[in-house]
C-alpha cells in the first residue's frame, strides 16, 4: 500500500510540475522616452512561453499614442499619452484605448488573473477606464479618472487555458467633446502560464495508475489467499 501511495504522489507532482502560480507577473508595460521616434514601445517584463502582437500600439507614432517625459502630475515617471481625436471619449463605454494581444507559444496555455495600470486625463479624456478581454467587459476598482494620477486593478478575471487574449485598456465618459488624452502607465497582466502534456505524458500517468492498481490487487489477493 505505501508503495502505491508513493506512486500516486509522484504522478500527481510530475502532473502539475508545469503550472506557474496565480498572481505572477505575465507582462509589464512601463513608458521609456529615451526610445527615438518610430521605436516600438517593447514591455519591461513577458514571462516565457507568450509573444505579443499588436504591441505596435505603444509606439511613438503609432495610432497617436506618444510616449512623454515626467510632469507636475507624473512625478519622474516616463507615461504614454493617446489621443485619438476630438469626441473619442464623450460616448458610451467602448473599445476605445490601448490594445494588445496575448498568444502562448505552441504546447502553453495562459490563465489570467488580474490587470492593473495607473491613469491621468487631459481635457476632455476620459471619466472613467476599464478593461475588455476578447470583447468581454470587466469591472474593476480606481475606475473614475481625473488630472491626478490614479490606479485602476481589474476584478478577478478568472479567465482560464486561454491560447490568445486581446487586452483592451478602454475609456469613456468624458465630461467633454474636445480633443483630450487618455494617459496611463505601469501596465500588468497577473496569471499563469501552463505547459500542455504531450500525448506521452497522459501515456506514462495512465501506465503508472494501470501499474499501482495491479499492485493493489496483488496485495489484496495474498491477504485473501492466507485467511
Amino acid at each position: 500500500m505505501k508503495t502505491t501511495l508513493k506512486t500516486l504522489l509522484v504522478l500527481g507532482t510530475f502532473a502539475g510540475i508545469s503550472s506557474a502560480a496565480m498572481g505572477q507577473t505575465l507582462v509589464q508595460f512601463l513608458a521609456d522616452d529615451t526610445m527615438e521616434n518610430g521605436e516600438v514601445q517593447l514591455p519591461s517584463f513577458l514571462e516565457d512561453n507568450l509573444s505579443l502582437t499588436d504591441e505596435g500600439i505603444f509606439g511613438t507614432e503609432g495610432g497617436n499614442i506618444l510616449i512623454k517625459s515626467p510632469t507636475t502630475a507624473w512625478v519622474d515617471e516616463d507615461h504614454f499619452g493617446y489621443g485619438p481625436g476630438s469626441g473619442a471619449y464623450a460616448g458610451a463605454r467602448s473599445d476605445t484605448g490601448y490594445t494588445l494581444t496575448i498568444t502562448a507559444d505552441s504546447g502553453f496555455t495562459f490563465d489570467l488573473d488580474t490587470i492593473s495600470f495607473r491613469h491621468r486625463a487631459t481635457g476632455a479624456g476620459p471619466g472613467t477606464v476599464g478593461i475588455s478581454v476578447n470583447g468581454t467587459n470587466f469591472s474593476g476598482t480606481g475606475d473614475s479618472v481625473s488630472t491626478s494620477v490614479g490606479t485602476y486593478t481589474s476584478d478577478a478575471l478568472s479567465l482560464t487555458d486561454l491560447t490568445e487574449a486581446t487586452i483592451v485598456l478602454q475609456g469613456w465618459d468624458s465630461g467633454g467633446t474636445g480633443n483630450g488624452e487618455f494617459q496611463m502607465n505601469d501596465l500588468q497582466i497577473n496569471g499563469a502560464v501552463t505547459a500542455i502534456p504531450e500525448p506521452s505524458t497522459y501515456a506514462a500517468i495512465f501506465a503508472g495508475l494501470a501499474f499501482g492498481l495491479v499492485v493493489w490487487r496483488r496485495k489484496f489477493a495474498r491477504r485473501d489467499s492466507r485467511k
